[in-house]
């Protein structure tokens, strides 16, 4: 089980577009983990839902999403998403492979 806070003052250049949040302490099985997206603020873009899944075999969370004129859940685009001052708390648990 994990639950944190994330406030970010910068972001990186490169993720290949996708937004992820790196580094959960345990690499997952091969499986997709739903995460629960509880709250965010100051994004860049009119976020109706927020939402996430632990990649398989990774460390990884990519954080999907739906804008207010969309109907279908996307990857987040950092770049265009995300800004130096957003702010979010997510949990979710996951199976690891050890």
């Amino acid at each position: 089980f994990f639950s944190f806070f994330i406030d970010m003052n910068a972001h990186g250049d490169n993720t290949g577009g996708m937004a992820f949040v790196t580094g959960l302490p345990f690499q997952s099985i091969g499986h997709h983990f739903p995460v629960s997206v509880g709250y965010w603020n100051n994004f860049i873009q009119n976020q109706r839902f927020v939402t996430g899944t632990v990649q398989p075999s990774s460390t990884n969370i990519l954080l999907r999403h739906t804008l207010s004129d969309a109907s279908s859940v996307s990857n987040m685009d950092y770049s265009n998403a995300i800004g130096t001052s957003s702010e979010v708390i997510i949990s979710g648990s996951y199976v690891t492979a050890s």
